[in-house]
């Protein structure tokens, strides 16, 4: 189930009302951020999570002092507990002065930055949460680590592209990737990861989803796939050239994928 609450239905776009505070610094005490700071005028942005609310604080570029915060939801783990978390980053992505803010626990928020105030929650199932442990388990050694590390069948980190009202969302912890639009939150398409591990933006049109064994453009409108190509399997992130999309493998060297036509060329 999802892990932020109060939920709506399964995989419901929710609009809530501001939750905003400008609080004293003591606030940032004990905050557990979730990733880089995001330039924003004056500011920088972070999620941050403190005990089991989950916040985007605005932080004074000169002095280190709390602007302002926006919470963002509640979680229903302890972040102690919640190891699947402890290795996702989650990077904002500002356009139009609005912030997207991915928390690696079951939600995308959506932040007007003028006001500033959440403008829409869309919560989503965890996929990574490990079952529950049995009684006669419960005294073994801690494994959930193991489990989930970065070798695990998954995305490997978070994907946030906003283009053209658009926004294209992969995280770690759901198997699915999702599209909505950026002002209001409606779920536009979703489909099932399809192995897939990395995904880059290309261009306003097309989204590169990086698998095991295949790399797939999609269509960023509908998430039709556009071409596939088979691939060897990436031994970590790549990057975007003029031309394609290049990455490392495991079996060494560098594989160039064309991202007009997805033509596979091996690099030295």
């Amino acid at each position: 189930s999802a892990a932020v609450v109060p939920a709506a239905a399964k995989g419901e776009r929710e609009s809530e009302p501001s939750r905003v505070t400008s609080a004293s610094d003591a606030e940032l005490n004990d905050v557990f951020f979730m990733g880089p700071p995001q330039p924003f005028r004056h500011w920088r942005l972070i999620v941050g999570q403190k005990e089991g609310t989950v916040s985007l604080f605005a932080i004074d570029a000169a002095d280190g002092s709390l602007g302002w915060s926006v919470t963002l939801g509640r979680v229903l783990r302890a972040l102690q507990e919640d190891k699947p978390r402890h290795g996702t980053a989650c990077p904002i992505t500002i356009d139009e002065g609005r912030a997207y803010c991915p928390t690696a626990a079951g939600s995308l928020a959506c932040v007007d930055l003028r006001t500033p105030r959440l403008l829409w929650v869309y919560r989503y199932p965890r996929d990574d949460l490990p079952r529950a442990a049995r009684t006669e388990d419960r005294m073994r050694p801690d494994t959930t680590h193991a489990t989930h590390m970065p070798t695990r069948e998954r995305w490997h980190e978070v994907f946030l592209n906003v283009r053209r009202g658009r926004v294209v969302f992969a995280s770690p912890d759901s198997d699915r990737p999702f599209a909505f639009d950026a002002r209001s939150g409606r779920l536009l398409w979703t489909h099932d990861r399809d192995r897939g591990l990395f995904a880059a933006g290309l261009g306003d049109e097309r989204v590169l989803v990086v698998g095991a064994n295949r790399a797939t453009a999609r269509a960023a409108d509908d998430g039709r796939a556009v071409w596939t190509a088979n691939i060897e399997r990436p031994a970590g992130t790549g990057f975007l050239t003029e031309t394609g999309y290049v990455f490392p493998t495991e079996s060494g060297g560098l594989l160039h994928v064309r991202t007009d036509d997805g033509r596979v060329v091996r690099g030295k």
